[in-house]
């Protein structure tokens, strides 16, 4: 897909998905949206932004992916462990031995 041209595709949109408004392509979340644009925001000095929207082969390296319905994801659900959160220097980690 060229990230210049918009899909003709018109869709539904509910809860947090959503579609870039200059690619046109479709997100299944906020997060996802935001991880598909890269470089500065301009407004500096009344510079032009140099932000743009990721390539097909930029988003897929990043590890984002289609889901069944079309909307890019960063990662799949259910895939992998749970992170854990940050408990400070005293936390000791076990791993679960299923016992």
């Amino acid at each position: 897909m060229d990230t210049n041209a918009r899909p003709a595709t018109r869709r539904h949109l509910t809860g947090d998905r959503n579609q870039c408004p200059t690619c046109g392509a479709f997100f299944n979340s906020t997060y996802a949206f935001d991880a598909h644009r890269t470089g500065p925001f301009g407004g500096a000095q009344g510079e032009p932004s140099r932000r743009r929207c990721l390539t097909v082969d930029e988003m897929r390296a990043k590890g984002m992916t289609l889901n069944q319905a079309g909307f890019w994801m960063t990662a799949r659900r259910g895939l992998g462990p749970k992170p854990i959160a940050s408990c400070g220097q005293d936390c000791e980690i076990q791993a679960d031995t299923g016992a």
